[in-house]
């Protein structure tokens, strides 16, 4: 049965004529309900006196959300031959609950040139289907500022269906947003909501003003080739701005009026050199306030840069010549071209008779003045490779790599081999040969050549082994030598 903003149930059961209900039934329990958003306290219940026939008391009890009506029946209570309604009147009303919703607002960046402060927060109470403002958010461009893009703020946590986002615009004259207004409406459920999010995107722009007179330029200002070349200079500005361009004090144009196109484009010829030259352009006339560009700017011609590869030997060994190459400064010059490949080799020769060995082959450290920032700017790469011959009386030096970049000066890199090739001097000797001290004496002796790890005049001065020859593997016969040449040395 339903009352103001509560109900109560209905209770029935059968009973037999002439039989008192009260002896199985005595009480009855209604339960009273809450309609949704309402709440009911047992307090502002009680039951409207005088109670009804066969109704010996009415009791009231808190149920949780619910009141429970307990009918406790007058006794005996007989059944009658026809139906009973037994209708009870009550005091009793329902209050409505209010809600609460609570969020925040993300999104907000710093330096979007938004002049206004914007809310972080917001929260509000209202009951059951209930409507209500629970923000309302400006976000407003600074002066001399729009929003290019529509601002928007979007629920990005909650429920979609419990809100409303409208939102009105500020435009300026020329049809900008500078202002957006936003209302966030919000219906509340039958329980309180926490943690909601909007999310707000927001970023003004400066608005652009045109500005009169020349404003800028363009041209190509790397290096120029030693061989010169001719590029285009361009210039920008409104119409009817007049300007002069001249290079080291001698005019390109002069007093030229833009016309609407808004820019105006002229060559610029730089001739052959054959030194390092450095050229000064200056723009003047109606230049806007302050010009951003640098003015006058520079323009550079420089000859090739070398990058010179030279080896150190240890002393004893000849001196081999430096290999040369060239590109243009500051360049970087095309995979495979002959300026980026190194690819020669250098011979190591001693400068006597002398047996090469080696500590170890060749790494990069062993190269001088790699670093770019210490040599002008070059990047190379240099391998070197060191093979002896068999015997180890010479070689050669294959040396590789690339070069990446030029620097803007010459340099060199010098390979330090001084700690790498040790040379060791030997010595051939003719001499006369026994088996016994008697043979060589008396003219027996036959003639034989043997070999020594030292660089000496005679077989007095040496202090070593002799050898059969100069891979210096084998030891000479033992026996008798002399290299007097007193003594004939006979033919076998």
């Amino acid at each position: 049965m339903a009352f103001d903003n509560f109900t109560v149930n209905v209770v029935s059961f059968n009973e037999t004529e002439g039989v008192d209900w009260t002896q199985s039934r005595p009480s009855v329990t209604l339960t009273i309900t809450p309609n949704a958003g309402y709440a009911i306290n047992v307090a502002n219940f009680s039951p409207i006196t005088p109670l009804p026939t066969y109704v010996d008391s009415v009791t009231f009890s808190q149920s949780g959300t619910n009141i429970e009506c307990v009918i406790l029946y007058t006794s005996p209570s007989v059944m009658p031959s026809n139906d009973v309604l037994i209708a009870l009147c009550i005091n009793g009303s329902a209050t409505e609950i209010a809600y609460s919703v609570s969020g925040d607002v993300l999104g907000i960046q710093a330096g979007c040139n938004i002049s206004n402060t914007i809310p972080t927060a917001y929260a509000n109470q209202g009951n059951f289907n209930e409507t209500k403002a629970v923000l309302y958010l400006t976000v407003r461009a600074d002066t001399g500022y729009y929003f290019p893009v529509q601002p928007t703020l979007v629920l990005s946590i909650g429920s979609a269906s419990n809100y409303v986002i409208s939102k009105t615009n500020i435009l300026d004259g020329s049809g900008n947003i500078t202002e957006t207004n936003f209302v966030v409406q919000y219906t509340f459920p039958n329980f309180s909501v926490t943690g909601n999010h909007l999310t707000l995107s927001a970023c003004a722009a400066e608005i652009y003003v045109p500005v009169t007179g020349i404003s800028s330029y363009s041209m190509n200002t790397s290096l120029v080739g030693v061989g010169g070349e001719t590029r285009t200079m361009t210039v920008y500005g409104s119409s009817g701005s007049v300007f002069t361009v001249a290079m080291d004090g001698v005019d390109l144009v002069t007093n030229i009026t833009m016309s609407s196109t808004g820019s105006y484009s002229f060559p610029v010829v730089f001739p052959a050199v054959t030194t390092n030259t450095t050229y000064s352009i200056l723009l003047s006339g109606d230049l806007v306030s302050p010009f951003a560009q640098t003015n006058p700017f520079t323009i550079q011609q420089k000859v090739n840069t070398e990058i010179t590869l030279s080896v150190l030997f240890p002393s004893g060994i000849t001196t081999q010549n430096s290999v040369v190459k060239s590109y243009l400064p500051f360049g970087e010059p095309p995979v495979g071209d002959a300026a980026e490949v190194i690819n020669f080799a250098w011979n190591i020769t001693p400068t006597s008779t002398s047996l090469l060995s080696l500590s170890r082959q060749p790494i990069i450290d062993d190269w001088s003045n790699l670093n770019p920032v210490l040599n002008g700017g070059s990047d190379v790469f240099p391998t070197a490779a060191i093979s002896l011959q068999d015997p180890a009386t010479g070689g050669t030096i294959a040396v590789g790599g690339n070069i990446n970049r030029y620097g803007d000066t010459n340099m060199e890199t010098v390979l330090d081999l001084t700690n790498i090739i040790v040379v060791q001097p030997y010595t051939e000797l003719t001499l006369c040969y026994a088996v016994t001290e008697t043979a060589l004496c008396c003219g027996n002796s036959i003639s034989a050549t043997v070999f020594v790890l030292e660089d000496v005049a005679n077989l007095a001065s040496v202090t070593g082994d002799l050898y059969t020859d100069n891979t210096f593997q084998t030891k000479a016969a033992d026996g008798y030598y002399s290299d007097d040449v007193g003594i004939t040395c006979s033919t076998p």
